[in-house]
């Protein structure tokens, strides 16, 4: 038996777009769990054909972080540093 209490709490959470489930694949949405987990790789581990974006909600899976000193880093490509608020 459900109480009334839980039923007002579902009808809410489903007005307010089914609850913050976010995608069923990924996660994401506008809910996004900050607080999760990451799995990082270095280039040289990284397993072959990663998905680059989810197949349900198109969110990009993967992020690239460069240091200071990588000649691919957008800053330095561009030849700017990221002292010149890139």
């Amino acid at each position: 038996m459900t109480s009334t209490l839980e039923r007002r709490l579902e009808a809410l959470e489903e007005s307010a777009g089914g609850g913050g489930g976010g995608c069923g694949y990924c996660g994401g949405g506008d809910d996004d769990n900050r607080d999760g987990s990451y799995e990082v790789y270095f280039e040289e581990e990284l397993p072959e054909d990663p998905e680059e974006t989810c197949p349900q909600c198109g969110r990009d899976l993967i992020t690239t972080i460069y240091f200071d000193d990588d000649p691919r880093a957008p800053w330095n490509v561009q030849g700017r540093t990221h002292e010149d608020g890139f």
